[in-house]
C-alpha cells in the first residue's frame, strides 16, 4: 500500500521536473542576449565612429568622449543584469539540489517506479546539467 506522503513527494518532483526545463531555457536565452549585448557594446567602444566632415574637430572629439562614457555606463548596466541572472541561476540550482535531496531521501525506502517518475528524473538531470553549464558560462568574463 502506498503512503499518501509518497504520492505527494512524487507529484511534487514530477511537477518541478516539468517546470525546470522551461526556466533553464528562458535563462539560457537571456544569457545569450546579454552576452551578445556585451559583445556589441564592447565592439562599439573599441571602434570609434567614422565621420566624413572634420569641420569641427573639437566638437566631434567631445561627442566621441560622451559617447564612449555613455557606452561604458551601458556596459556596466548590462554587466549588472548579467550578475543578477547569474544569481538567479544559482538560486534555481540550489533549489533544484534541495528538491533532489528530498526526493532521493524519499526514494531510498521506496521500490515504486513508473514511466512518469523515470521521465521526471531524466528531465531533471538534463536541466540540472544545463544549469551547471550556464552557471559556469555566466561566471566567466
Amino acid at each position: 500500500m502506498k503512503h499518501p506522503k509518497s504520492d505527494s513527494v512524487n507529484a511534487a518532483f514530477i511537477d518541478f521536473s516539468a517546470q525546470l526545463p522551461k526556466y533553464v531555457r528562458e535563462m539560457t536565452y537571456s544569457a545569450s542576449q546579454i552576452e551578445e549585448a556585451c559583445s556589441r557594446i564592447r565592439a562599439a567602444i573599441r571602434t570609434p565612429p567614422i565621420t566624413e566632415n572634420d569641420d569641427n574637430v573639437i566638437r566631434q572629439g567631445l561627442m566621441e568622449t560622451i559617447l564612449r562614457r555613455d557606452m561604458n555606463l551601458l556596459l556596466a548596466g548590462v554587466v549588472r543584469v548579467k550578475r543578477s541572472l547569474l544569481e538567479s541561476v544559482r538560486v534555481l540550482r540550489d533549489s533544484s539540489q534541495k528538491v533532489l535531496t528530498a526526493y532521493d531521501a524519499h526514494r531510498e525506502g521506496s521500490t515504486e517506479s513508473s514511466f512518469a517518475m523515470e521521465r521526471a528524473e531524466v528531465e531533471f538531470a538534463e536541466s540540472y546539467k544545463m544549469l551547471i553549464e550556464l552557471d559556469v558560462r555566466l561566471s566567466c568574463d
